[in-house]
């Protein structure tokens, strides 16, 4: 079940620096790029479930806009997990993600944009309070290309636990992506279809510099969202299935996830 929190935790509302409503990523963390002296609120709620266990994340986040070029979301994510062993309801990994458009180009046809981002996590979801230094790091970039009928984008992310005591957590790379088009787009509205796909490759712990057998772990979902924007709302919906769950060990697969976002652009 691991996996799948990590999956469903690392998802952010991708909005370019925009003139005009943008489609975006549900399932992927990055392109929070918002315009100077704009503040968007974002709202998901991701379900995912499994045989004998179900995770549920309620993803509120704010992000703010600095400059047209570099933006930075806060993230308080708070998720319920239930199995034969746990049913709890915790605040996760509240997290800080600066970002920065290193290439921005805006044509009337077309939007091009490469972003570097760094998301400071400082709790990890099994503590029960939070960490006065960050418990895990990620680095990584962004592409996206925003045409009048096609929308493409790529995520690469390194998550670069600390550690627990004796306990070494692994590393995870994430790489993610999705293609769509848009049927429908005009000034201030839009209807996107994406096929959209996440992978997380999660090396194994070590507890005193021995492997834990039951960690470690490469996998990939993939499926549809639908994107409803009008000018500064927009609505999201989507799932994911799996399609490879390479799990070592004794670990929980997941047989499909889903989400549902609501954004709120407010410009000053």
């Amino acid at each position: 079940m691991k996996y799948a929190f990590l999956i469903i935790f690392f998802i952010a509302f991708s909005c370019t620096a925009r003139e005009e409503i943008l489609p975006s990523p549900l399932f992927s963390i990055g392109h929070n790029i918002v315009p100077a002296k704009t503040f968007e609120n974002d709202n998901y709620l991701y379900y995912s479930d499994g045989p004998g266990n179900h995770c549920t994340t309620l993803s509120p986040r704010l992000i703010y806009g600095f400059t047209d070029q570099f933006s930075v979301t806060f993230i308080t994510p708070i998720t319920h997990e239930k199995d034969e062993f746990v049913d709890d309801i915790e605040l996760s990994n509240l997290t800080i993600q600066p970002e920065w458009a290193f290439i921005q180009k805006r044509t009337e046809k077309s939007v091009i944009q490469f972003t570097a981002l760094a998301s400071l996590q400082f709790r990890n979801g099994n503590s029960s309070e939070l960490s006065s230094i960050p418990t895990s790091l990620v680095v990584g970039t962004t592409g996206v290309y925003s045409g009048h009928d096609w929308y493409i984008y790529y995520t690469y992310l390194v998550r670069i636990p600390s550690h627990n005591g004796s306990r070494r957590f692994g590393t995870n790379f994430f790489y993610e992506g999705g293609i769509g088009m848009l049927p429908f787009r005009t000034e201030d509205f839009y209807f996107a279809a994406v096929i959209e796909w996440n992978g997380v490759f999660i090396e194994k712990e070590r507890v005193d510099e021995v492997r834990d057998p039951n960690t470690g772990s490469n996998t990939l979902v993939l499926g549809p969202v639908f994107d409803i924007g009008y000018k500064d709302v927009i609505f999201q919906i989507g799932f994911q299935y799996p399609v490879t769950q390479q799990l070592h060990g004794d670990q929980s697969k997941i047989d499909f996830i889903m989400g549902y976002g609501l954004s709120l652009v407010f410009h000053f």
